[in-house]
């Protein structure tokens, strides 16, 4: 599923499991590829707000980068994409906690569209 909406095969798929692996589930979690993704991701977006906004100066560039690469809008993505239910865990609280944030901004997408009750 993962590999489907990436629209990328991995060729170690041992790598994928890691990436989604919680540390209450097994001793090698995601949390080593988390310090590599987040470099990755900042190099990345970085790169991309440099070169499509010429005229902007760099603190400008530095909210945009921060503003879209937040652990708040990245958790927002994968509630969009319903990826929670992919992670490996044993962790009852962390399904608590993911659970009413899931459940927040589901409400906050129906309070957008105007279709609650």
């Amino acid at each position: 599923r993962v590999e489907r909406l990436l629209q990328y095969q991995f060729n170690n798929r041992s790598l994928l499991e890691e990436a989604l692996t919680h540390q209450s589930f097994a001793a090698a979690s995601y949390q080593r590829l988390e310090f590599v993704g987040d470099a990755a991701l900042g190099l990345a977006f970085s790169n991309f707000l440099y070169l499509t906004n010429p005229t902007v100066g760099p603190g400008a560039l530095s909210t945009l980068r921060a503003a879209n690469i937040s652990t708040e809008k990245l958790a927002r993505v994968a509630v969009r994409h319903d990826l929670y239910p992919l992670l490996r865990r044993n962790c009852p609280r962390l399904d608590l906690l993911v659970g009413q944030f899931i459940q927040s901004v589901k409400q906050e997408l129906e309070d957008d569209l105007g279709t609650t009750p």
